[in-house]
């Protein structure tokens, strides 16, 4: 019987890539303009004050507008602007400050018209990160500013809303991850400013035809780190040397794009591509580069190896842990019932997380519809929590790869 199912998926994943190498424009009831739209680019400089106080965003990942001291208010102020309007409320901010002798300030991010999002996380040497204490942070009443009491000294101080992990810091995870002899870390394509576009294959055995993919996505938006930070553990959890993990790799073969957005990470963007666009809704068809080489090489991969793709997983980010499940008004798919009981796993083995499944309609050109309509595989979009802290999101990311293992395995064991 389960030999018959397998090959009733296989079937639905070929129907479903057709012949053609490239993937199929696909029709959503609510369309959304993805043509490409200008952006403003931060301007890369140190700003140093009459002070001593500098203010650095000459590194990949950082945002700063503006640093300047207001006499009026005798305030130091950060200007932080998005790359374009409208855009979602998700003001993202990376910097460094120093001063030519020890000094305390009090810092005001100023962001416009939209509101504050992210808690300040500081560091010292852009690896380690942690929280600012909450008696040195506040915001105005109407969450469009923020104010930060800081502590410098001649020694770069890293300021930013997440910690930063920009291309470079994803592709050493790749790389680390890389010695492992399950994985192959490769580039298969580049983004709009020729910035590599990275993939990640994990198997066991020599033979991929008609083996069932899975597939893992990340940072379709820049600032959501701690989406990003779960996904590391998930995949690395599904890395381990275990009975449960072997047959896992043995069974399935998971592809991995970890960074989908490397542009707009390394500008430092709020939200959208260079193109200026929202990758997460351009699932349909695919106007910008990043969306349409992972979707046709998706396709790609599921016709060379004659195989179904059975799930999708989008890792991202937002103020609490969400689930984003299709309701019932969504067509089958090859894994009737899959997501609900994964999280109701999750949720039975890990009680503390506070992630609610969220079951809406597949009503615009986002991944974890393009899953289901593409393939014909269940989708899911994973939020985490934007201060979710290391230890929960490692512990999180650990369980639901582990019940995401035993569930398919229990389908699909022969």
């Amino acid at each position: 019987m389960k030999r018959h199912l397998l090959l009733l998926f296989i079937m639905l994943g070929l129907a479903a890539c057709g012949t053609h190498k490239r993937a199929a424009r696909l029709t959503f009831p609510t369309p959304i303009d993805t043509r490409d739209r200008p952006i403003s680019l931060q301007e890369k400089k140190t700003r140093k004050l009459p002070s001593g106080i500098e203010a650095d965003n000459q590194f990949d990942g950082a945002r700063l507008n503006d640093f300047f001291f207001d006499d009026s208010s005798r305030t130091l102020h950060a200007l932080i602007l998005p790359e374009n309007e409208p855009i979602n409320q998700s003001p993202w901010y990376a910097f460094r400050l120093r001063a030519s002798r020890d000094t305390s300030i009090l810092l005001q991010l100023d962001y416009g018209e939209t509101r504050h999002r992210y808690w300040p996380k500081i560091s010292y040497n852009g690896d380690f990160w942690q929280a600012l204490d909450s008696a040195r942070f506040s915001w105005g009443e109407d969450s469009t500013f923020a104010i930060l009491q800081l502590d410098l000294d001649t020694s770069w101080l890293w300021v930013a809303g997440q910690a930063v992990e920009n291309s470079t810091k994803v592709a050493e995870w790749c790389s680390r991850m890389n010695i492992h002899p399950a994985v192959r870390w490769e580039t298969f394509g580049e983004s709009r400013l020729k910035r590599p576009l990275y993939v990640m294959h994990i198997s066991e055995g020599s033979e991929l035809k008609h083996k069932p993919i899975l597939l893992i996505f990340s940072r379709q938006h820049p600032p959501e780190v701690s989406g990003f930070r779960c996904m590391k553990y998930f995949i690395e959890r599904i890395l381990e040397d275990d009975p449960m993990a072997h047959a896992f790799r043995q069974k399935f073969h998971i592809i991995v794009f970890p960074l989908i957005n490397p542009d707009g990470v390394d500008l430092g963007h709020w939200r959208h591509n260079a193109g200026g666009i929202d990758l997460n809704r351009d699932w349909a068809v695919y106007r910008q580069p990043e969306t349409r080489q992972v979707a046709d090489y998706c396709v790609r991969q599921a016709r060379k190896w004659k195989a179904p793709v059975l799930s999708g997983v989008d890792f991202h980010s937002t103020q609490e842990d969400i689930y984003y499940n299709r309701d019932e008004s969504a067509p089958p798919s090859a894994l009737p019932g899959f997501n609900h009981a994964w999280i109701e796993a999750i949720h039975e083995r890990f009680p503390q997380d506070i992630g609610q499944e969220d079951n809406s309609p597949l009503d615009k050109p986002i991944s974890a519809g393009w899953f289901l309509l593409q393939f014909g595989a269940e989708g899911l979009t994973f939020e985490l929590g934007d201060e979710d802290s290391t230890e929960y999101l490692k512990e999180k990311g650990r369980i639901a790869a582990e019940e995401y293992m035993r569930l398919l395995l229990s389908r699909y064991a022969r």
